[in-house]
């Protein structure tokens, strides 16, 4: 793929002295230029080129209006550029709601003053610099990185978005942002805070976290928290978030405060306490796994508590299960892994931890002490 230094503005455009003029007047500006004269001269391009900005002609001879923009947005390279629809003069409102709909984000009304051509396009450049920026952030953390426009509808869709919600991107592009990723009861706040946002100006703040409630694709709520931005450029609004699924963090809470009510520290207590998931994965290791087992309790936290059994305890631990989701508690003896590989029998307690609201089974609660120089003295 060729690369430039200059940013590269793509215009389509059925006129060749269009073109033309468009080219003069953008690389006279400090722009590269593609031209194509058509959709599929756009495409081509679109998968050669790294394409920062289209301007687009809706009057095409192949393909008019809104379907050529979404042919362009079904590019996997052009589904977040932004798009300049240049429309005959006067503008339809009904022709502008169905070119935002389909994806283009800003107009151009002919004859086409060439120093708005070039403010627009810095305009739509410099905003997508600074998105793009964003959903690299994104690509490596755990977040979701979402924009939508004034209509609530989805421009961008980045991140580990689909991860967290399950939508993939050309699904997502396009649906509104409120309907599709927030549960029912957050949708009249989330609108609220978008009226005032463009009605008064209340920016929302980068890095203020806030929490609600998400839908997945599935059909399940789940907790989220999200921080919003918003920018306008080239008399458009648009709203920019990055979200975090916080299931497990909300999980883990809940495990811990339904096991320690009181608020009491497992610190100090010399046994090795340990609280998972029904499903096994450990929420939390008291500090005495370090001193019983040689393990930092960062490094468990996440694990399968299985991981931390000699495989032939395995099996017993598994048909405990079925005990502890019956509301008993277990005890027994069994081998538990050092940080070094090797083995120490510990004794040990095992009993669910209940939601005292609704008695649901939300957790495993495991008591042990290491017994290993005990059976030694036994022995002898």
């Amino acid at each position: 793929m060729a690369t430039s230094e200059r940013p590269v503005i793509l215009v389509v455009d059925g006129d060749e002295a269009t073109r033309l003029l468009f080219t003069r007047t953008l690389t006279g500006a400090g722009f590269d230029v593609a031209a194509a004269a058509d959709g599929a001269g756009a495409v081509a391009i679109l998968d050669d080129r790294p394409i920062r900005t289209v301007v687009l002609d809706k009057q095409l001879a192949e393909v008019t209006g809104p379907p050529i923009i979404e042919r362009l947005r079904a590019e996997a390279n052009a589904r977040s550029l932004p798009l300049i629809l240049v429309t005959d003069a006067p503008t339809d409102i009904i022709d502008e709601v169905a070119g935002f709909g389909a994806g283009a984000t800003d107009f151009l009304v002919k004859p086409v003053d060439l120093d708005e051509l070039v403010v627009r396009v810095k305009a739509e450049v410099r905003v997508n610099d600074v998105l793009e920026r964003a959903r690299r952030i994104a690509e490596t953390t755990t977040d979701a990185f979402v924009s939508f426009d004034e209509e609530d509808l989805i421009l961008a869709w980045a991140g580990q978005a689909e991860q967290v919600f399950g939508w993939s991107e050309p699904e997502a592009i396009g649906r509104r942002f409120g309907d599709m990723l927030l549960a029912p009861h957050h949708r009249p706040g989330h609108a609220l805070r978008v009226r005032r946002f463009l009605d008064l100006g209340e920016q929302p703040l980068l890095g203020e976290w806030v929490e609600l409630v998400g839908l997945h694709r599935d059909g399940r709520e789940f907790p989220i928290e999200i921080t919003e931005w918003g920018l306008y450029t080239n008399g458009r609004h648009s709203i920019h978030a990055f979200i975090r699924d916080v299931s497990r963090q909300r999980q883990t809470q809940r495990v811990q405060q339904q096991a320690n009510p009181s608020g009491s520290h497992f610190a100090a207590i010399a046994d090795l306490i340990m609280l998972s998931e029904p499903a096994g994965r450990i929420v939390y290791v008291s500090p005495s796994v370090e001193a019983a087992l040689g393990w930092d309790v960062e490094r468990l936290v996440g694990t399968p508590r299985m991981d931390l059994l000699h495989p032939d305890d395995r099996g017993s631990a598994e048909q405990e299960a079925t005990e502890l989701d019956a509301g008993s508690d277990v005890t027994g003896a069994c081998r538990f892994r050092r940080s070094d590989g090797t083995y120490t029998w510990m004794q040990f307690s095992r009993g669910p931890i209940f939601d005292r609201a609704t008695r649901e089974v939300i957790g495993v609660r495991t008591v042990a002490r290491e017994i290993t120089k005990w059976l030694a003295d036994e022995a002898e």
